[in-house]
């Protein structure tokens, strides 16, 4: 009866610790990923231990699906060349890829609603990418490299973001789909060589420096739904 008691008292204690845990303070670990086990359940990959070029993310570890990447996941990884992502991904942590200077994609998972800060900074093997609409949330920085030469937003995109292409030279032109209303602060500072712009005819806010420092740039139409501008959108450029 002792024994009984005894043991009854010890899975006690243990469902009481258990229970004071946090879910996001859980990991799992299965084959070249360590995996934060975040607070709905899902999973974010937080760690890459291993060696491979052509990366593939798994969908689902052990019935949980995998819905994130970790802030540094493969941050100054110099050897990684492709990526295969989850089907059910939402989230890239700040800085996932920075420094990738050999990884080249071109879009991203239609999923996708949020990026963080400098996530495909200095990755220079990005030649051309389209931007999906999906994307409600995103850091600065985005793209800060200068060997992009065709970027693309997707048609009901909603926002040109904040610093998204920010040091692109090799950048000649951009269009800007109607659909995008917003265009954040120094979206396209320093693109020396952006020479056109289409602007979206329903854009209201032009955030200040938006298009600073765009020597090339001499001619642009702003349409009369702008109804909100920050200071300098075209300081030292055309």
């Amino acid at each position: 009866m002792k024994k009984v008691l005894s043991l009854t008292l010890v899975l006690g204690i243990m469902i009481g610790i258990l229970s004071v845990i946090p879910v996001s303070a859980l990991t799992l670990t299965y084959g070249d990923f360590v995996y934060n086990i975040l607070e709905d359940g899902t999973l974010e990959a937080a760690t890459y231990k291993g060696d491979d070029i052509d990366v593939v993310i798994p969908s689902t570890v052990r019935g949980y699906d995998v819905t994130a990447l970790g802030a540094d996941l493969f941050n100054e990884n110099t050897e990684i060349t492709s990526i295969t992502f989850p089907k059910k991904l939402t989230t890239i942590g700040d800085r996932a890829f920075r420094r990738c200077i050999k990884l080249n994609i071109n879009k991203l998972p239609s999923t996708v609603t949020t990026l963080g800060d400098s996530v495909f900074e200095y990755c220079n093997s990005i030649k051309s990418f389209t931007f999906p609409k999906s994307i409600t949330t995103c850091g600065e920085n985005t793209f800060n490299f200068d060997y992009i030469e065709s970027f693309t937003f997707e048609e009901g995109t909603k926002t040109v973001f904040e610093g998204i292409l920010k040091n692109n030279s090799n950048i000649k032109s951009i269009y800007i789909p109607d659909s995008v209303t917003s265009i954040e602060f120094g979206a396209f500072m320093y693109c020396y060589n952006l020479s056109s712009v289409r602007m979206s005819e329903n854009v209201e806010n032009i955030d200040g420096y938006a298009f600073s420092d765009c020597e090339s740039l001499t001619a642009i139409k702003i349409p009369n739904t702008v109804k909100t501008g920050g200071n300098y959108i075209f300081e030292n450029s055309g």
